[in-house]
């Protein structure tokens, strides 16, 4: 229980510094195995996340990292569509907070205004992710962790902006421009201690996982080893979309 005048909020903090436990622990941590072993639960978190269609949320995911990154590589320049944006935005409030608003300002974006805002933003990313996501935010209902979303879907070196993430990385949840140039810094340089097999993406992945798992008080031993068989199958589409996406990238250069 929390006693104060600003419960509501202090609740609310003291539910996010609970669910983070988990995962600061494994930030702070350097056994590939303890991350190896987090990432296998994704497929599991992911489905825990969604109670009432349990399908639905990882039907997004997969094709976020897979079909959309796909898609988007094909195109020069990258970009994308308003469509796509909504979708997006779908998966972002199934696997976080659900703002319904936000839905409603994302389509009420012109085709014109998306394809400028993000062929503009994936063009600056490599150089200055900051830059970038000041561009997106230019839009309607994009906020800098939606921002951060359209990035990451396009380039898996860029980890999506979430409560779970910068609370396990930086003790401090702010979204701002200068936050998340910290937050890209942090999970690169994790991803490179791991190891060459690592991305900013499995980082991310691993960190969610872990605070979803500390939020529910842990998976069940037969969950664990579905959720494994399930992890591995993503693990390979994603791998086949991030090649694509890599080969893209070389041509642009």
């Amino acid at each position: 229980r929390y006693f104060t005048v600003e419960g509501r909020r202090v609740e609310e903090e003291g539910q996010r510094e609970r669910k983070s436990v988990m995962a600061s622990s494994l930030f702070s941590s350097d056994s590939v195995e303890d991350w190896r072993s987090s990432l296998k639960k994704y497929a599991i978190a992911i489905e825990k996340k969604e109670k009432k269609n349990p399908s639905t949320l990882p039907a997004l995911d997969k094709w976020l990292r897979c079909d959309l990154r796909q898609e988007v590589a094909k195109r020069s320049p990258r970009y994308f569509t308003v469509e796509e944006l909504s979708k997006l935005m779908e998966w972002k409030l199934k696997r976080g907070k659900f703002r319904p608003r936000l839905a409603q300002l994302i389509a009420s974006n012109s085709n014109k205004d998306v394809k400028s805002s993000t062929t503009a933003a994936l063009k600056e990313v490599d150089d200055d992710v900051g830059k970038a996501l000041k561009t997106l935010t230019a839009l309607k209902g994009v906020g800098p962790a939606t921002a951060s979303g359209i990035l990451m879907a396009a380039d898996e070196s860029v980890p999506f902006m979430s409560d779970e993430a910068l609370a396990a990385s930086s003790k401090k949840v702010e979204y701002t421009p200068a936050a998340f140039k910290r937050l890209v810094e942090v999970f690169r340089q994790k991803a490179s201690q791991l190891g060459d097999e690592w991305t900013v993406e499995m980082v991310e992945k691993a960190v969610w996982s872990a605070a979803i798992e500390s939020k529910l008080g842990g998976f069940g031993e037969e969950e664990e080893k579905s959720g494994s068989k399930r992890g591995a199958k993503a693990k390979k589409l994603e791998s086949e979309s991030n090649e694509i996406g890599a080969k893209a990238k070389r041509r642009r250069k």
